[in-house]
């Protein structure tokens, strides 16, 4: 079961392929204790394509980023953002 799973992860992750530079490809899935898969995905945006998207730059998305960690919004990790209070971030984003 462990090797299906890291498959799937794998093929999520290539799912990134070309477009994370210059952060690597990453896929994940999140198994339950009983074995259920409850979520999955695969980082397919940089900071650099965040800033372009709201014609900003990249040091003022990672600005807004540690601005969101300090208030325990989010986690940020290499290649990773985790949100830690989802209705926090959708008050936010109205």
């Amino acid at each position: 079961m462990v090797e299906a799973l890291m498959a799937r992860a794998l093929r999520l992750a290539a799912r990134g392929l070309g477009r994370t530079s210059p952060n690597p490809m990453v896929g994940a899935t999140i198994v339950a204790a009983d074995g259920t898969i409850v979520g999955d995905g695969w980082h397919h945006i940089s900071q650099d394509d965040i800033a372009e998207r709201t014609a900003t730059t990249r040091a003022t998305v990672n600005r807004a980023l540690r601005s969101l960690e300090q208030r325990r919004i989010v986690e940020l990790g290499r290649g990773r953002i985790r949100v830690l209070d989802r209705e926090q971030l959708v008050r936010l984003a109205r």
